[in-house]
C-alpha cells in the first residue's frame, strides 16, 4: 500500500549481512519495492565489503527490486571501519537530490518497512513535520521511540532501557528536550548532511555516528528537533519476519503440555499475530507476544547483548566527554549546565557498571546464567512495569537454557 508521495525525503542505509540472514526476508517481503515506492525510489544502501564478497545475492536481489547499491571504500571517510560506511550512506543519500535525507540501519528499516508498514507511513508523516520545520531552519531531526512513564514502548525491552537511558539522560541535557538518536533514524538537511561528512574527522572517532552527528550540530549552533512516532521500533533480527521459523515455533509449544495459562496465552497472541503479519494488520499488543518467541534477548546468551550495550553505552560517554573537555561546547552551552552534563555522565557511568556488575555476578560456576536473580538485582519489577509477562518469559528462558 502506498500512503503517500514524498520527493522531499531520500532514504540512506548501511547494510552488513555477510551471513545471508536477511535474503529470505528481503525476497519474502520485497523489502526494495516498499521502500522504493515510500520514497519514490530516492533510495541507496552502502554494504560492507564483507557483504559483497559472502553475500552477493543478497545486493543483487536488492539491485532487481531497485534499489541502488554502492560497496563501502575502505578509509574514504573515517579510518574507523564501521563510521565510515555510515559516512558513505550519508554521502550517497545526499546526492540523490532530496532537501532531506533519512538515515536507518538495513536491519531495522527492513522490520519497520513490513510492521504497520511503519516506514510507509513514517515518511508521510515526517514529511509533513519537515514542511513545518523549514521556517524554522532546523537542520537535524532526531526520528525516535515514544516511550510511556517508564521510559520503554511497546517494542522496547526493559534491558535496552536499563543500557540506554543513562546516556539519553545526558544527551538531553545537552539539546534542552528528550531525544533518542541511539536506536532509530536521522534526518538531516541535505546542505547540512554535507557538513556534518566535512566536519567529521575534526571530533574523535566514532562506532555509532548518530550521536556524533547531533554533538556537530549542537556546537554549530544549529537547531535540532525530535520527531518520536509508535511506527518506529528498536526489533532488528530477521527471525522476526520469518513467519515459517515463528509457526514452527508455536507447533512446539502447543505440542508441550503445560498448564501455564500465561504462555497459553501469549501462543494464541502470537498465532494471531502472524496472521495479522502477513495480512500487514499489526497491533503493539501482539507484536510483543510474537517477539516472545524470539530467541532474543531472553536466552543464555543475554549477558552477551548486555555486555555489548554496557560497552557501546560507555563509549559513547566518553565521547561525549571528550567534546565536552575539547571546548567546543563552550559557545553553546553555559558553565552551570556544562558541569551538569558531566556529572550525568559520571552517574550514567555508574549505572552501567552496577548493571554489568550484576551480570557478572549472576554468572554461575557451571556458566549458566541466573537470569531470575539478576532481574531481581537490577529492579526488573520495580521500574519495568512487566511483571506479568516477566513469569512466562522467566519460564520460557529456563526451557531454551
Amino acid at each position: 500500500m502506498i500512503f503517500g508521495k514524498n520527493p522531499s525525503l531520500a532514504l540512506g542505509m548501511t547494510l552488513n549481512d555477510p551471513k545471508g540472514e536477511w535474503n529470505k526476508n528481503v525476497a519474502y517481503w520485497t523489502i526494495g519495492k516498499r521502500l522504493r515506492k515510500a520514497f519514490e525510489g530516492r533510495v541507496v544502501v552502502s554494504a560492507t565489503k564483507a557483504t559483497a564478497e559472502k553475500n552477493p545475492e543478497l545486493l543483487e536481489l536488492l539491485r532487481q527490486q531497485g534499489i541502488k547499491v554502492v560497496i563501502e571504500e575502505s578509509g574514504r571517510f573515517s579510518k574507523n571501519n564501521v563510521e565510515n560506511n555510515h559516512l558513505q550512506a550519508l554521502h550517497e543519500v545526499s546526492n540523490l537530490g532530496s532537501q532531506w535525507v533519512m538515515y536507518g540501519d538495513f536491519d531495522r528499516v527492513c522490520v519497520d518497512s513490513v510492521v504497520k508498514s511503519g516506514i510507509s507511513r513514517l515518511a508521510v508523516f515526517l514529511t509533513e513535520f519537515l514542511d513545518r520545520q523549514e521556517s524554522r531552519d532546523t537542520r537535524l531531526v532526531v526520528v525516535g521511540r515514544k516511550v510511556n512513564e517508564f521510559g520503554l514502548t511497546e517494542r522496547d525491552s526493559f534491558f535496552r532501557y536499563k543500557t540506554e537511558r543513562p546516556i539519553l539522560n545526558v544527551l538531553n541535557k545537552i539539546v534542552g528536550f528528550e531525544i533518542d538518536p541511539l536506536t532509530s533514524y536521522i534526518v538531516v538537511r541535505n546542505n547540512h548532511a554535507r557538513k556534518i561528512i566535512e566536519g567529521s574527522n575534526s571530533l574523535s572517532e566514532m562506532d555509532y555516528p548518530a550521536t556524533k552527528w547531533v554533538l556537530q550540530t549542537v556546537e554549530q549552533g544549529l537547531k535540532i528537533a525530535s520527531f518520536n512516532s509508535s511506527l518506529v521500533g528498536t526489533i532488528e533480527k530477521p527471525g522476526f519476519l520469518d513467519i515459517e521459523q515463528m509457526r514452527r515455533r508455536i507447533v512446539e509449544d502447543e505440542q508441550n503440555e503445560s498448564d501455564d495459562v500465561q504462555r497459553g496465552r501469549h501462543t494464541q497472541e502470537a498465532k494471531l499475530a502472524l496472521d495479522n503479519l502477513e495480512s500487514e494488520v499489526f497491533d503493539e499488543k501482539s507484536m510483543l507476544s510474537l517477539a516472545y518467541y524470539l530467541p532474543n534477548p531472553f536466552t543464555p546468551n543475554l549477558e552477551v547483548g548486555m555486555r555489548g550495550n554496557i560497552e557501546r553505552g560507555k563509549k559513547i560517554l566518553n565521547f561525549i566527554e571528550d567534546e565536552c573537555d575539547s571546548g567546543r561546547l563552550d559557545n553553546v552551552l553555559e558553565h552551570e549546565r556544562k558541569a551538569g552534563i558531566k556529572r550525568g555522565i559520571e552517574k550514567g557511568r555508574s549505572e552501567l557498571d552496577f548493571v554489568r556488575d550484576r551480570l557478572e555476578g549472576n554468572i554461575m560456576s557451571n556458566g549458566k546464567f541466573a537470569l531470575y536473580t539478576f532481574l531481581l538485582e537490577i529492579g526488573m519489577y520495580v521500574e519495568g512495569g512487566h511483571r506479568r509477562d516477566l513469569n512466562f518469559l522467566l519460564r520460557r528462558s529456563e526451557k531454551i537454557s
